[in-house]
């Protein structure tokens, strides 16, 4: 049988992208929550949004993951529990992301720079799109050595435990689905905000975030 061409096509566009993002942002700042340490939530809806509007089989994975993000500080944004010699992830110490096939996206990468100065790094980095082939992958934390470098070590233990928090929380599944049910693919037009419940009958406007990105990791 012959081998398989891979397909280089990225799974979303980057106006998709970030539509996807805006809306997921703007909820969450809806909600007095903090962007950058929501990935669980960005997985999840950006899953649901790949699901549902472009018939992908996406997944929201956890684990530990390393973003090589500037080259002149050789700074790497980690998310893991890091020890002299081991890396893990716990439900402390994780991030979230989905697969789809061969391909992972980052919903929550253009809040990088936010992630970054909370582990004390105050550097300007770009704010952009995270789609990369899991073929492009480095192998270890050793030869992560330019900017959009990126190693991801899934934790299905960790997913399963946090998917099950999540699930136990109706309002979380309330927000995916808002974030799923709010998006249209470019180029149509779509709600720059919406009225969202609180559930005791109280209505808030979540706006599109104004958050602007450029290009890709």
């Amino acid at each position: 049988m012959k081998n398989r061409k891979k397909n280089n096509a990225l799974p979303i566009t980057l106006p998709d992208y970030y539509r996807a993002f805006q809306i997921m942002h703007g909820i969450l700042l809806n909600e007095d929550s903090t962007p950058h340490k929501a990935c669980l939530f960005f997985a999840n809806a950006g899953a649901e949004i790949l699901s549902k509007h472009f018939k992908l089989q996406a997944e929201p994975i956890a684990g530990a993951a390393f973003y090589f993000l500037h080259d002149e500080t050789a700074s790497v944004l980690s998310f893991a529990d890091l020890t002299e010699d081991y890396v893990s992830s716990n439900n402390q110490a994780f991030h979230a992301w989905v697969q789809c096939g061969d391909w992972i996206i980052d919903f929550m990468a253009p809040l990088f720079p936010e992630a970054l100065k909370d582990t004390g790094v105050n550097i300007s980095i770009p704010r952009k799109m995270f789609q990369k082939n899991l073929s492009s992958m480095a192998d270890s934390l050793d030869v992560l050595n330019k900017s959009g470098d990126f190693l991801l070590s899934p934790n299905t233990e960790l997913t399963k435990h946090l998917q099950r928090g999540l699930a136990e929380k109706l309002a979380n599944a309330d927000l995916v689905d808002i974030a799923s049910r709010w998006f249209v693919k470019t180029p149509k037009k779509i709600l720059k905000e919406i009225p969202i419940s609180d559930g005791k009958g109280k209505l808030t406007e979540a706006k599109l975030s104004s958050i602007t990105i450029q290009g890709a990791w």
